[in-house]
């Protein structure tokens, strides 16, 4: 029982210090104005995934991590992470089941914002990340959780550190906006391929317009055409 509340109230200082170091160091003003909680913000929707597995000459090691994001203020969140490790050899199996929570801060350096000609934040990262400097979302943040060892019926432990990183988003949009006939005709023939939509006739004009010359319904009715049999 002991152990158990040690570990609940780390958890909660992990959680509660990061948050109030980062609202008293970030200008009023920074966070003020656009910040606004989010509980399980879906847009953009925060999750990761990453999988390990090597295997060695007298065993194996496996790898699972899982990470979502539950809330988010501004440049502040707080992330859940599941983390698996197994062990496996000849002599030896070991399994690690870990649940974490992760609250860290993003974009820390811009707190650096000064002076006024030459901000530091944008010294910094342009020499930390060169091209990619305003794509780059540098971040620190605290983890802290328990950690339940297998095989066998042991006791949890915890763990908790700290880390320093940098994620670089990726977006793909497709556009919504109503393209020209002429524009729709080209994109549904290029999606559906050569020899499936004839050269001459109405077909081609017909069929963009019953997707409304949008460019997604467009790609979806190309698709079909060329998986389309005859």
């Amino acid at each position: 029982m002991d152990e158990s509340r040690a570990m609940c109230t780390c958890a909660l200082w992990l959680w509660v210090l990061p948050m109030a170091m980062s609202t008293l160091l970030i200008p009023v003003d920074a966070t003020g104005q656009e910040a606004r909680l989010e509980v399980f913000p879906l847009r953009p929707f925060s999750f990761d995934l990453a999988v390990r597995q090597t295997f060695t000459p007298n065993g194996r090691e496996i790898g699972l991590q899982a990470g979502l994001t539950v809330l988010r203020y501004g440049n502040l969140e707080v992330r859940t992470t599941y983390q698996y490790f197994g062990f496996a050899s000849t002599e030896l199996k070991a399994d690690l089941n870990s649940l974490y929570v992760n609250p860290r801060w993003n974009n820390f350096l811009d707190i650096l914002d000064f002076p006024s000609g030459a901000p530091l934040n944008r010294l910094l990262r342009h020499l930390l990340f060169g091209p990619l400097e305003d794509r780059a979302i540098p971040y620190i943040g605290v983890l802290g959780g328990a950690v339940l060892t297998g095989p066998g019926n042991r006791a949890p432990t915890y763990m908790y550190g700290g880390q320093v990183g940098v994620r670089f988003p990726v977006a793909h949009s497709v556009s919504l906006d109503l393209l020209p006939l002429a524009d729709a005709v080209g994109l549904l023939r290029a999606v559906a391929g050569a020899g499936r939509i004839p050269d001459d006739g109405p077909a081609a004009g017909e069929t963009a317009e019953l997707c409304g010359r949008l460019p997604l319904a467009l790609r979806v009715a190309g698709v079909l055409l060329r998986h389309r049999p005859g």
